[in-house]
């Protein structure tokens, strides 16, 4: 499907579920891609802070930081990094600076998600208009359907193939781009293969520079199996939650009572409550 080609993964969620869908989420995502891209890269560091010496997450620029040019929720993560290309932050630490103006999951929906390559799919009268709220419209919901098909669809097959995946299934995954990070339970077998997809094959154009980049699956692999603790990165919750949790400024909950109401969308139904993000689950 073309559209999980062209939108990031933050933005395909704000299609799939636009009232329920929480700032940790979308910067848990945002962050996964970025790393993805190789724009960022993260290593594992002991923590001299700690009593008892554990590892920490520490983010560096990437290979492809210097000619990237992000969209604006992305630059929140990017920011600390321009004037200072040796600088390296505690993941944690990062989190904190990138939302250190960001005052709700509202504002961070609207103001740094929410682009012009979604406005096509949401709309707002006048008095939406006046409120700064969004809406789906029914283009957009029949974008929301379509993407929530395909994910239905690919986790079949991700299911019916976990032991050994066809190439048919591998390039449909390889053309997700950072929405992989959507699926629920992408087996190790599938993120195995995909590390032997060319380059040619791995990358992804996005639409607002038309600069293409490849795409570390093979250096995700690497530190997903290693002691690098991506559990707190990878799955809905962990740090990204904890930290905006005790942002002191930062309101987790909707404040506008639904920035963008997308009707009674509740779950989106891209795979179930399992993992994706689109339901908070």
């Amino acid at each position: 499907m073309k559209a999980l080609n062209y939108f990031l993964p933050a933005e395909t969620l704000l299609l799939l579920d636009p009232n329920g869908i929480t700032a940790d989420e979308l910067a848990r995502v945002t962050f996964l891609d970025l790393v993805m891209k190789r724009v960022l890269i993260v290593e594992v560091r002991p923590n001299p802070e700690e009593m008892y010496p554990d590892h920490k997450q520490v983010v560096l620029v990437g290979p492809n930081f210097s000619n990237y040019a992000p969209a604006k929720h992305e630059e929140l993560f990017l920011r600390p990094f321009k004037k200072d290309l040796e600088r390296n932050i505690s993941l944690q630490n990062l989190i904190k600076i990138a939302f250190e103006r960001v005052k709700s999951t509202d504002e961070y929906k609207l103001k740094y998600v929410y682009s012009d390559r979604l406005s096509p799919y949401f709309s707002a009268n006048l008095i939406q208009r006046l409120l700064g709220t969004r809406r789906l419209n029914s283009e957009g919901e029949l974008l929301q359907a379509e993407i929530e098909e395909e994910f239905r669809s690919l986790e079949k097959q991700l299911r019916s193939e976990k032991k050994k995946p066809s190439e048919q299934l591998i390039q449909r995954l390889a053309a997700l781009s950072g929405n992989i990070f959507l699926l629920n339970d992408v087996p190790a077998s599938a993120f195995k293969s995909l590390k032997e997809v060319p380059k040619t094959q791995t990358t992804s154009t996005y639409a607002d520079d038309g600069a293409a980049f490849d795409y570390g699956l093979l250096y995700l692999w690497e530190i997903e199996k290693g002691p690098l603790g991506l559990m707190d990165i990878t799955v809905p919750g962990g740090i990204f939650e904890d930290t905006l949790d005790v942002l002191p400024h930062f309101d987790a909950a909707d404040s506008a009572g639904g920035d963008f109401s997308g009707g009674d969308s509740g779950c989106s139904g891209c795979g179930g409550c399992g993992g994706c993000g689109g339901c908070g689950g």
